[in-house]
């Protein structure tokens, strides 16, 4: 479950990182305080519903759905060049942020037992934050040789990639290890 979340940290670093940035490129320097006022919106509407999707349905949809709404947001954002876009890109990514996120969280606590939460919530978080800094990195780099709307154009590959990784292993991983707790719970009470 590491690995998506570091392929999503990545697109997220590389983004926070250069936004500002490419925002001036494209002359919509005004509308960088927005766009991530837009993104909070974004992640704050998503967290209305997906945990109650992630109850009666599981992570499958969600994580389909948080990738597949990143993918598109990160297609306008290197793709559509005018203020509509950045902002609509801004809530699609947020919308995925706000998806993934917390998606990913539960899916490793819903893997170790109680005792181990800890240790499994550090483990993500640490994902995230590398793939921010190797985000950052990657970003700049590109940003240099093939410029920042192709950069946020390749957002989509590595989200692909993320997506891929947890449609061939990581969902088989979770639904053949996730715990039963409240039947763990039950049966220590007896």
């Amino acid at each position: 479950m590491s690995i998506p979340q570091i392929f999503f940290g990545m697109t997220y670093g590389g983004m926070i990182s250069f936004i500002t940035l490419f925002a001036k490129e494209l002359n919509f320097q005004q509308f960088t305080g927005t766009f991530f006022m837009i993104i909070a919106i974004g992640i704050f509407f998503s967290r209305m519903f997906a945990g109650q999707i992630f109850d009666s349905k599981g992570p499958y949809f969600l994580m389909i759905s948080g990738f597949g709404l990143s993918i598109i947001g990160y297609l306008l954002l290197a793709l559509m060049k005018d203020v509509t876009g950045f902002l609509s890109a801004a809530f699609l990514i947020g919308i995925g942020s706000g998806i993934l996120m917390p998606t990913l969280q539960t899916m490793v606590n819903n893997v170790v037992t109680i005792d181990r939460r800890g240790a499994a919530n550090a483990t993500i978080t640490t994902a995230f934050d590398l793939g921010i800094g190797m985000g950052s990195l990657l970003y700049g780099m590109m940003a240099e040789s093939i410029g920042l709307s192709m950069s946020y154009l390749s957002s989509t590959l590595l989200l692909l990639a993320g997506l891929l990784f947890f449609l061939f292993y990581v969902d088989r991983f979770y639904q053949t290890h996730k715990l039963d707790l409240v039947s763990a719970a039950q049966s220590r009470k007896k």
